[in-house]
């Protein structure tokens, strides 16, 4: 008499013979070494909902320390690139960042590309031997809430980035009669500030307007410096117009200069604008003294 695993065996396509499952316990046709059934054999994965995409998915997310850079940005506007590292190390710490860390190139040009593919700043070599200028956009302004921000062009980029490296180096490095750096007033500011009063607009003479230097540090002692930044000699009545109003105006006047040819220049500017003084018969406590540096070659404060 035949047998029903006979019978099986034989009306079972390719072989499989038909017993029980070992899994689930059904009787199933399953190749000779096999002991599961198909459904057991498979893994049964639970169907899980399609993730929803996120709200801001493809725009650029901005950190503490991204909103502090431009910050400090929208009165500087423009920086170095490689400066990038001293100012982030010189500002207070987050959540996620230590104070005092220096960050490496890397990371750096990575942030910076951020910025770039947000619209909140523009990088661009303006001339080979100088490192990348990194220039604050008015998006990136208006984010930390400044107004009417002016992009700069890109003929005073590089003065701004000189002067951007002589604020991070002054403010980090005190000074032995002043003490530490504790305000600086930026050139936009200092502007901002005239035009309101209706001290700085178009259409004066040279003579009629008000000189804005290149920032004001004020120091923990109370001393306010007029900060300039000299890279090409100027004509020298200008020059020396310029110097006589700041020695009258601040009891310090720190210029960096960029060679010893604009240091000459200065120097012959500051002699005449004191003649000039006396000749006017203005009292000695009422100049102002006159320093002049080389321009730092980094924001560590080496020289040129």
């Amino acid at each position: 008499m035949t047998s029903l695993a006979e019978i099986a065996h034989v009306t079972t396509q390719e072989g499989n013979v038909w017993r029980e499952c070992t899994g689930c316990g059904a009787t199933a046709a399953m190749a000779p070494e096999a002991d599961r059934c198909d459904r057991c054999a498979t893994p049964q994965t639970s169907a899980k909902p399609a993730r929803r995409p996120r709200a801001d998915a493809g725009q650029v997310r901005l950190t503490e320390r991204d909103l502090a850079v431009f910050r400090w940005l929208s009165d500087m506007k423009a920086i170095y690139e490689d400066d990038l590292a001293a100012l982030l190390a010189a500002m207070p710490g987050t959540a996620w960042s230590a104070a005092g860390r220096r960050p490496s190139a890397s990371r750096v040009r990575n942030m910076v590309a951020r910025w770039q593919r947000g619209g909140y700043a523009e990088v661009r070599r303006l001339a080979n031997g100088i490192p990348r200028i990194v220039r604050l956009s008015r998006a990136g302004a208006a984010i930390v809430g400044v107004d009417g921000f002016r992009e700069t062009s890109s003929v005073t980029a590089m003065h701004q980035c000189e002067v951007a490296r002589l604020r991070l180096v002054l403010q980090g490095r005190p000074s032995p009669s002043l003490g530490t750096l504790t305000h600086w007033e930026s050139e936009r500011a200092f502007r901002s500030d005239l035009d309101a009063l209706g001290l700085a607009r178009r259409g004066r003479t040279d003579r009629e307007r008000v000189h804005v230097p290149d920032g004001v540090a004020t120091y923990e002692r109370g001393t306010r410096v007029a900060i300039e930044v000299e890279r090409s000699v100027k004509a020298p009545v200008r020059l020396a117009r310029i110097v006589e109003e700041l020695l009258t105006s601040y009891e310090v006047t720190l210029y960096a200069v960029a060679n010893n040819e604009v240091r000459n220049a200065v120097a012959a500017a500051d002699r005449t604008a004191r003649r000039n003084l006396t000749h006017r018969q203005v009292s000695n406590d009422r100049i102002g003294a006159l320093s002049i540096i080389d321009l730092p070659r980094d924001a560590a404060g080496g020289d040129r």
